[in-house]
């Protein structure tokens, strides 16, 4: 289990080689699902984007909404 102390937001990635998407996600504590009803992405379709699936094909729409609930922006999610 990760400690608060150990998510910091000054940090670039609370556990290593994780997804910019997940890496932002945890910062905020944020679930996945809160983090896809916040984008008003279907969960199971920010599940493939988030692990970066060949399935995957976001919008440019998609990754704003993502960004925007993660107060980041798109560059840093890509």
């Amino acid at each position: 289990m990760i400690s608060s102390s150990e998510i910091s937001p000054r940090q670039s990635s609370p556990i290593p080689d994780l997804p910019p998407i997940t890496t932002a996600r945890l910062r905020l504590r944020m679930s996945a699902g809160d983090l896809a009803h916040a984008a008003q992405i279907d969960p199971a379709h920010l599940d493939l984007i988030e692990r970066r699936s060949d399935l995957a094909s976001p919008t440019l729409a998609e990754l704003e909404r993502i960004a925007g609930a993660l107060a980041v922006s798109v560059d840093e999610i890509r």
